[in-house]
């Protein structure tokens, strides 16, 4: 069985994934602020709650938006999730 190498655990590594993974999340084309994918990244590695359930964060943290763009925050961000990949934290 071949070993499965995680390219995480090696911190010469850590650059070259920083930037595919930044790569990445320009491609996708974001339609809102970097600061909301930010948060809901961070949300869904905490394990809180079904990332269905991630609009009262969002409005709990970002007191500018409203019920209905943090929907569409929201949706934007599992839409675009696979392309972007999750952001590792520093």
């Amino acid at each position: 069985m071949a070993k499965t190498i995680n390219l995480d655990e090696d911190p010469r590594n850590a650059d070259w994934l920083h930037e595919a993974r930044r790569r990445r999340r320009k491609e996708a084309k974001m339609k809102y602020d970097e600061k909301y994918y930010d948060f809901l990244d961070g949300l869904r590695e905490t394990g809180k709650t079904n990332m269905f359930g991630a609009t009262p964060y969002l409005l709990n943290q970002f007191h500018e938006l409203d019920e209905a763009l943090a929907r569409k925050i929201l949706v934007d961000w599992m839409e675009t999730f696979s392309q972007r990949g999750p952001r590792k934290r520093r």
